[in-house]
């Protein structure tokens, strides 16, 4: 509270509030600093960026780097002058070169990894490298928790490939990553376009949107996006779908093949339905159609608006 009242009236005691010990008052009075053309402020508040100690570092040149972009100033207009603020500019290519070489650091954990990257993802020379290994690394990621911590990464920076780069993942990803990249790619309307272009073109089918996601497209703000998922999650089952079941009926006399099976519940069900312990409770268990003929299952896994009772 005590620091937020004091940047209210900050504008004149901008000195004496950046010598604060505070690791956060920097990136707050960045803005300030640079609006009130204060080089002798910037200076002191970008200081930690070229201190060896400082743990912030990545932060604070993130925030710089932000701050510069919402401005609309560029760095080359800050040169200008040969005082700190010219000579720490200097420094900028020594320590975006430094950046790197950590991003690409192994032995480091991902976490540690991402704060410099944050930093690269800011400056015009070094983003599309990073978000090219980025996606790389989202493509290769094993773990579940850095596979959510690098799709967030990248879905912060709103690039625009980052639609493609989900997609292209579509078949490989578990559940639970499935419903991550939907929260994702509905957070912003192009990427909500491209995922019913998906849909409308079977890359994803439409049983796959679990029915929470499906009603918060259906009553979406943007009227087109609205009226497109309508036309893909219509309730009613068309004739299309009909003799789609019908086309099928033959695969009722092949034998069955229970590992193939469960491949298939892993990549197309468990995103709504359980089965032992496996899968998410969204739709009905598995097990409660069970004693259900053949043929209404296979019309229920072709056309799921068909029936939604169990």
């Amino acid at each position: 509270f005590l620091v937020t009242a004091a940047l209210s009236s900050a504008l004149p005691h901008l000195r004496a509030l950046a010598g604060m010990g505070d690791a956060q008052i920097p990136t707050r009075l960045l803005p300030m600093a640079l609006a009130a053309g204060q080089r002798d402020v910037l200076a002191l508040l970008l200081r930690p960026l070229f201190a060896d100690a400082s743990s912030d570092r990545w932060q604070l040149l993130a925030a710089f780097l932000d701050t510069l972009a919402a401005s609309g100033k560029e760095l080359r207009t800050l040169h200008k002058s040969d005082d700190e603020l010219a000579t720490q500019l200097r420094r900028l290519p020594d320590l975006l070169a430094r950046a790197r070489h950590s991003f690409a650091d192994d032995s480091a954990s991902l976490k540690q990894r991402l704060a410099p990257a944050q930093a690269l993802l800011r400056h015009a020379d070094t983003r599309d490298a990073t978000l090219s290994r980025l996606a790389e690394e989202l493509a290769t990621a094993t773990n579940p928790a850095d596979w959510r911590l690098l799709a967030d990464t990248l879905a912060d920076t709103g690039a625009p490939s980052l639609h493609g780069t989900l997609l292209g993942q579509w078949p490989a990803l578990t559940p639970a990553q499935r419903q991550h990249a939907l929260g994702v790619l509905t957070t912003r309307p192009a990427w909500t376009l491209d995922l019913l272009v998906s849909l409308d073109s079977g890359r994803i089918r439409p049983a796959e949107i679990d029915p929470t996601r499906r009603l918060a497209l259906l009553n979406h703000s943007d009227k087109k996006l609205k009226e497109r998922a309508a036309k893909l999650f219509n309730t009613a089952s068309s004739p299309t779908r009909a003799s789609l079941v019908e086309k099928h009926l033959h695969a009722l006399k092949l034998p069955a093949d229970t590992a193939r099976g469960h491949a298939v519940y892993q990549r197309a069900c468990a995103a709504c339905h359980q089965h032992g312990n496996e899968g998410l409770a969204i739709g009905p268990h598995l097990a409660s159609v069970a004693a259900h003929e053949p043929e209404k299952l296979l019309a229920n896994i072709l056309d799921p608006n068909l029936d939604i009772q169990p």
